[in-house]
């Protein structure tokens, strides 16, 4: 298997569980070079989520485009935002990372200054998209850290941010990008 898809958004009923079971069998699936991941809406799931996907995709070394949509997670915070480009870095042939946390209302500056810190280690993406839309929590400060990341990624050629709606970003943030 080289491309695998999973659209699973507004599954209301699963949960954690469901998902440690496909981050197994996609642990298995080393020879893919597409995964995409659209969990977008599913409520019952939680940071552990995030970090048991973000456990298997280490062993994807093969993996040159990476979609994850977590949006709207209402149980998802800075522990699963922290934790998952950690994961990521030792992926060589990836040049494509989408992350999308849109709505995700725990997601604070306290999470975002890790994750960028983590992000910055990934050497290899090319394109990169992140969105953060409707993530309340967020300030300047978090936008300013993650900003920094983007010196530190050396081979990157296209990038799209997205914060919108996140209603405490001032001047401050855009002079930051």
């Amino acid at each position: 298997l080289k491309k695998l898809s999973v659209e699973i958004h507004v599954c209301q009923k699963l949960d954690d569980r469901g998902m440690l079971a496909l981050s197994k069998g996609v642990g298995r699936s080393r020879k893919l070079s597409f995964l995409g991941l659209n969990m977008n809406g599913c409520n019952n799931m939680t940071d552990e989520t995030v970090i048991h996907l973000s456990k298997s995709f280490k062993y994807l070394g093969n993996l040159e485009t990476h979609d994850v949509f977590f949006g709207s997670f209402d149980r998802i915070g800075n522990k699963g935002l922290e934790y998952l480009p950690s994961e990521l870095t030792s992926l060589t042939k990836l040049k494509n990372l989408n992350l999308y946390f849109r709505g995700c209302s725990g997601i604070t500056d306290e999470g975002l200054t890790p994750f960028s810190k983590n992000l910055a280690q990934i050497s290899s993406v090319k394109a990169l998209r992140i969105d953060f839309g409707d993530c309340e929590q967020l300030t300047n400060q978090g936008v300013i850290d993650l900003s920094s990341t983007f010196s530190k990624l050396p081979v990157i050629e296209d990038l799209a941010l997205n914060f919108s709606g996140c209603r405490d970003l001032s001047d401050a943030s855009i002079f930051s990008i």
